[in-house]
């Protein structure tokens, strides 16, 4: 239930983080600044991975 959760606020929610760009790239949202930044990338991807 948790996991199925957290993949829903992540990437369907209407306040998700993380989007789509075609089949094969996608970019995690700085939620504060309303972009896409690299520093917090990595760790974004880190996140996506282990979901």
């Amino acid at each position: 239930m948790k996991l199925a959760k957290a993949d829903h606020d992540v990437f369907e929610d209407p306040n998700r983080i993380c989007f789509e760009l075609g089949v094969s790239l996608g970019y995690v949202s700085d939620v504060k600044n309303k972009d896409a930044r690299t520093e917090g990338m990595s760790y974004g991807m880190i996140f996506i991975k282990q979901l």
